[in-house]
């Protein structure tokens, strides 16, 4: 009995050995076969027959693997990181090894998207499986900043130099930290130090370049990211920073051109693509052409209502657009302001223009009380009228400069005009002192 039951334990195995080899080794055959593709790089062979085998079979993730790799070899990342997306779901791997090569090559691609939060799950297995890999910690280093995290971020980029003393891209980040964070003497050590292990580095000219930024040295910025813009992950970044630095010059023509130049290759959700939209919409506002502005403000508000002050922004001139007399006030050429704010102190006030100045801001008018001469013992007024056309509110030193100036002016009253607002300081100044404030209501109500 007991011999029979060996007997039959001994032929259910060699069956279940008979059906394993024949369902493994084909398998395996197969699998060799398009790793030998992948080898020579015969990637639209692969993909063809990887796509067909999964049609067959969806959770074959090796098969999906070397898909993965395939669309790597033929430059379509998103496609590939698609593909290895789905591998990590059901992966189950050989070796560390394998899984090693696998999580670099999925955390580089989420990396190269801008997918911080999962490229950060990967790097954090990755920090655990490769404890000297540098190119890690620099991954999770340029997170922590992304993230404002600098102090972090610090740690971990001082950490990949440790491991990889030729690191220049961590020499370079790490030196704009230490620049952001006055440590001065310290950043143009390692700016010096990046730039002379890889002068055409991407990554190294675009840090390098910022620093120039925001030391004004607008020449060799510019340039720089010139220079840097020629590797596409850092293209609209670059055409970015060289809108800032035409816009600290002063320059809003150039400055509207490479935010043009930014808005047309940024992806939809990489940041600078709001910051592009915000400078440009900044330019269109000093340039009164509120409509350009309104609608770059809109685009910004669709993807994020919260971003900077643009929800104020839309407030406050969106009701402005409704008004064709505060739409006039604010859009007018120059010179046809000057008549437009004469003909209100004239027509509106009661009041005799005697001088205009131009100012950043607007127009300054000094007026005075209509001829007198009739009423003998009515003294004659002099006032001094502010048209603002500021893109901000009127602040407490703006109001302490007037009141400074009208005093030793001798000047009886100012009055002070500003579709935006004036600010809470501001206003506490201007009572009980010779102030008249005119916001948005009263200048819809006099125009």
């Amino acid at each position: 009995m007991l011999i029979a039951i060996i007997t039959a334990v001994a032929l259910i195995a060699f069956i279940l050995l008979i059906i394993a080899i024949c369902v493994y080794f084909p398998k395996t055959k197969k699998l060799g076969s398009l790793q030998k593709l992948l080898k020579a790089k015969k990637y639209k062979q692969l993909i063809k027959q990887c796509s067909s085998i999964l049609q067959k079979n969806p959770g074959n993730w090796r098969v999906r693997y070397l898909l993965g790799k395939a669309y790597l070899g033929e430059n379509q990342h998103n496609l590939a990181l698609s593909e290895l997306n789905t591998v990590s779901k059901t992966a189950v791997f050989d070796s560390i090894t394998s899984e090693i090569d696998f999580r670099n090559i999925l955390s580089h691609l989420l990396f190269k998207f801008q997918y911080y939060d999962k490229a950060f799950e990967e790097l954090a297995l990755l920090v655990k499986l490769q404890p000297t890999n540098a190119d890690v910690f620099y991954k999770i280093a340029h997170i922590f900043e992304t993230n404002n995290n600098t102090e972090k971020a610090k740690r971990y980029y001082e950490r990949c130099i440790e491991l990889n003393s030729q690191h220049s891209e961590a020499y370079a980040a790490l030196g704009l930290l230490r620049y952001k964070n006055h440590e001065l003497v310290e950043a143009e050590k390692l700016i010096h130090e990046a730039i002379r292990l890889d002068a055409e580095n991407a990554t190294v000219l675009y840090y390098s370049a910022k620093i120039a930024a925001s030391k004004k040295e607008y020449g060799y910025a510019l340039s720089t990211f010139e220079k840097a813009s020629k590797d596409s992950s850092l293209r609209a970044k670059c055409y970015l920073e060289k809108a800032r630095c035409y816009f600290e010059a002063g320059d809003t023509e150039k400055t509207k051109y490479e935010c043009e130049r930014c808005i047309d290759i940024a992806k939809e959700n990489d940041s600078c693509l709001l910051y592009a939209r915000y400078l440009l919409a900044t330019c269109y506002e000093k340039e009164r052409r509120l409509e350009k502005a309104l609608e770059q403000w809109s685009l910004i508000e669709k993807v994020n209502p919260r971003f900077k002050d643009i929800a104020q922004k839309i407030a406050d001139y969106s009701d402005i657009e409704q008004h064709d007399g505060i739409k006039e006030y604010l859009t007018s050429s120059h010179q046809h302001f000057i008549k437009i704010v004469s003909h209100v102190t004239d027509t509106k006030l009661n009041l005799d223009v005697i001088s205009q100045k131009q100012i950043p801001e607007g127009v300054v008018i000094i007026a005075k009380t209509r001829d007198t001469k009739q009423w003998l013992n009515v003294r004659t007024r002099t006032f001094c009228l502010y048209f603002y056309r500021t893109d901000n509110l009127i602040s407490l030193p703006d109001m302490q400069n007037i009141y400074e100036y009208i005093k030793g002016k001798s000047i009886d009253q100012a009055y002070i005009f500003t579709p935006i607002g004036y600010t809470k300081e501001a206003k506490q100044f201007a009572e009980n002192r010779p102030f008249e404030l005119y916001d948005k209501r009263k200048m819809e109500t006099l125009f």
